[in-house]
């Protein structure tokens, strides 16, 4: 049986990309799967994956460097056919991982030179050169990398310069998590759903004004952790928070139930070049529910939102336009109703995780035969 470790130093054991998709799904297709994180929690096998933990990894820095070295150590005594990277501190350790004949795959969860100029916490004059900085030092450890996978085609095509191997392995959502038959349009109540991080760049000021603007009695239901607490206070000080119903973080199940009750999902992320060409599992999970989506107007998600008649993209920075088109979307129900009966066709017909479990089990076939190979950077 072929043997395959998957490696994070900063994602929880149960993330839904790296535990719920692709663990899970290699599981079921038939390999050994070890999946490698640092989180301090007991070791445990769960739906056919064994959860190896290190150790908590504590601070930002720790986590880049000694986490890293840990989870990396460990994931080296499994002795593995493949390994597969999901954060770019691992990348150092490729060429050790690969020195004992196994293929290093890594998994580009984002675009990382264009993920660092959107960090808050990095100066603006800082930014340019770190971005460059990060780029470079990509490419010089992916030369120890039998193959790349990415969760969207642009970060593919840039890997592909450097990497033969490299394929895209979208981040959609498994159909059997949501209803067959999604409650009903008329049965819900007046609701906006926003589900995920809380945070500046993701929109949630604009959100929270504008169905503080909004003409109808509506209510937003906000599902996530805050990036710190005083833009959680400052949010409290606006109008618009009376309308709010904080939920906090809610478990997968919880996510699901959460989302049959709203008439209409929201992801309205600012337009950094880090997120206009993201594809976000919330926008998708939204469609999954059967609701209709109010989305950033960013070229890809337009094309996808027009292209399948699924909802409606405005300006995210414009909270009296977000406002407009709530108030749209429940003033005219029927209308609404179609676009989520629109969107739930399209997730099962194009936009779900299992064709994508299927590709990464091929990438996983390929890489095995050509591990000897490995990327020119």
């Amino acid at each position: 049986m072929i043997k395959v470790v998957h490696l994070t130093s900063a994602h929880p054991r149960y993330d839904i990309r790296i535990f719920e998709k692709e663990c899970r799904s290699l599981a079921q297709a038939g390999f050994n799967v070890t999946l490698v994180v640092a989180d301090g929690l007991p070791n445990e096998t769960l739906h056919g994956v064994d959860i190896a933990s290190v150790g908590p990894a504590g601070s930002r820095w720790k986590r880049m460097t000694s986490t890293a070295r840990h989870v990396a150590s460990k994931a080296l005594s499994l002795k593995a056919d493949i390994y597969h990277l999901h954060d770019p501190e691992l990348l150092p350790h490729a060429k050790s991982l690969s020195r004992q004949g196994a293929a290093v795959i890594f998994d580009a969860h984002e675009d990382l030179p264009k993920q660092v100029r959107s960090k808050p916490y990095l100066p603006f004059w800082i930014k340019g050169a770190a971005s460059a900085l990060s780029a470079k030092l990509e490419q010089h450890f992916s030369r120890h990398l039998t193959g790349v996978v990415s969760a969207t085609p642009n970060i593919t095509q840039k890997f592909s310069q450097f990497c033969t191997h490299s394929t895209t392995i979208h981040n959609y959502p498994t159909p059997e998590a949501f209803n067959d038959t999604p409650t009903p349009y008329e049965n819900r109540p007046p609701f906006a759903v926003y589900v995920g991080g809380l945070t500046k760049l993701r929109g949630i000021t604009e959100l929270v004004t504008a169905v503080g603007l909004s003409q109808h009695d509506c209510r937003l239901l906000l599902a996530g952790d805050f990036s710190n607490s005083d833009f959680e206070q400052q949010l409290h000080r606006l109008p618009g928070w009376e309308k709010v119903d904080y939920l906090g973080y809610l478990s997968r199940e919880e996510i699901h139930t959460t989302l049959e009750k709203a008439r209409l999902g929201l992801v309205l992320l600012h337009p950094t070049v880090n997120y206009v060409e993201a594809l976000p599992i919330k926008l998708f999970e939204y469609m999954a529910a059967g609701i209709p989506v109010l989305a950033s107007n960013f070229p890809l998600w337009e094309s996808i939102i027009k292209t399948h008649k699924c909802g409606i993209c405005v300006n995210p920075l414009n909270p009296a336009e977000i406002a407009q088109a709530i108030d749209y979307l429940l003033s005219h129900p029927n209308e609404a109703q179609r676009m989520g009966q629109n969107g739930y066709r399209a997730m099962r017909e194009h936009f779900n995780w299992a064709t994508e479990a299927t590709n990464l089990v091929q990438f996983y076939k390929q890489v095995l035969t050509n591990k000897d190979s490995v990327c020119a950077a």
